[in-house]
Order: structure tokens, then sequence, then C-alpha cells
């Protein structure tokens, strides 16, 4: 069964590297890894909405090192006119959508490596990473992502994207280890065990460290729960 196949792909590991969280104390936090974040000249950031969702990249723009963060999002300037100004001096904005071809056609002309990417496009993901050339993908350290829609609860839609999620851990698991999961509880959980909508944090397998598969369940006490008012998903499959 797919369930099963996804499962198995979403095997979290530990590493003998610092795991720390920026941003918000739920939605618009991430789990990052400190030490590959203080490496990363430039931090890619998809999905910001406003200066509050943009949490995490006020975190890496001012406690990790001197480092550039781009921003990308399609946001009403007009309507938001305090956002621009809201932002602090090495952060920098572009009003537009993440998709394949535009974040391709930026790190094809990246003269940097060692990249964090930070990533919540609402579904845009797929579209994005999942036919990505390796080598460029291969400029991220790290990857932090929340992936939508992967199970058959969601509502208001026709179908889930199951296959396309599959399609694209199966990507990301060809150069990067999965070291950090976490539900978003605001989705359901499909009678499987899987939540509709998952944060994900990924390093690049050429990171130095040692890798062994978690005998731990999520949440961790770097989670913390999307919506305040319900319990977190309890995350257990690999064990």
């Amino acid at each position: 069964m797919i369930d099963d196949e996804i499962k198995e792909l979403l095997t979290p590991y530990d590493c003998d590297l610092t795991k720390t969280r920026i941003g918000n104390n739920g939605d618009g936090g991430y789990v990052v890894i400190k030490e590959l974040l203080e490496k990363s000249p430039i931090v890619y950031s998809a999905g910001v909405l406003s200066l509050q969702a943009a949490s995490a990249d006020f975190d890496a723009a001012t406690k990790y090192g001197n480092k550039i963060i781009k921003m990308f999002d399609i946001i009403p300037l007009q309507k938001n006119p305090n956002f621009l100004a809201g932002l602090l001096p090495n952060m920098k904005f572009y009003n537009e959508s993440v998709n394949l071809l535009s974040l391709t056609s930026r790190l094809e002309k990246e003269e940097h490596n060692d990249l964090t990417l930070l990533m919540d496009i609402e579904g845009g993901e797929y579209f994005t990473l999942t036919d990505m050339n390796d080598a460029l993908l291969n400029k991220f350290n790290q990857i932090c992502i929340e992936v939508h829609w992967i199970s058959d609860t969601q509502k208001g839609k026709e179908k889930s994207c199951k296959k396309e999620a599959h399609k694209l851990f199966k990507k990301l698991n060809n150069q990067f280890k999965l070291i950090h999961i976490h539900g978003n509880n605001h989705s359901p959980l499909s009678k499987s065990g899987m939540p509709d909508v998952i944060e994900l944090t990924y390093i690049n397998k050429n990171t130095k460290t040692k890798f062994e598969k978690s005998k731990t369940s999520c949440p961790s006490h770097l989670d913390f729960p999307n919506k305040r008012s319900r319990e977190d998903y309890i995350l257990d499959w690999w064990l």
C-alpha cells in the first residue's frame, strides 16, 4: 500500500548535530540544524505572507551569523504598506511565487552552496522540488518544508496528493536524510495515522555526521501544536 511506502520513506534519523527551533512556537516555526544554518551564506524562504509569518526569517537573519535571507511570496503590497519597511537590511523580498522554473533560474545563477531552504507553499512543493535538477538541489545543506495533502482526509479537495508526495519523498531521500518530523494538527489524521500536513527537516547526505534510525517518537521538545487548542499528534511508525 502507498501509505506504508510513504511511512517507510518518512523514517527519521538521528545525527550528532544540534537541532534548534527558529520562528514561532507553532505555525511559522521550523526545526533546523544549527551548525548548517550558521554555515549557510543565504537562506531561501518560500512562503512568507506577512511579517508575523516571517518569524523564522527574522531569527535566521539575526541569530546565526552574517547571511542574506531571500524571501519569496505573492503579497499585495498596497494592502501591506508596512511589510517592506519592517524588513531588516539583510532580508531581500521578491514578490513572486516559487515554482520549478523560478527556483531553477535563481539557483542556476547562485554562486554559493550550503544554502538553507525554508518552504511552506501550500502544495506548490510538488511542482517545485520533485523534478528539480539534482545538482541544483544539492546546493542546499538542509531543507525544512511543510508538505500538504498527503492523506485522503482533507476537506474541499477532489483528491489527495498522496502519489505526488510519494514521488517527492523518494526524490528527497536520494540526496538527503530526514532528521525531524512533526504532524500539523490543524489538519486531520488519516485512519493509517498519517497527518494530512506534515513538517519535515532534511539534511544533505554529504554532511559530516553519523546517521542512526531514530528511536524516539514525535513530538519532541522542539515541537509545538500548530493548533494550540488541540493535542499534538503522536507519530511513531518507525519504532
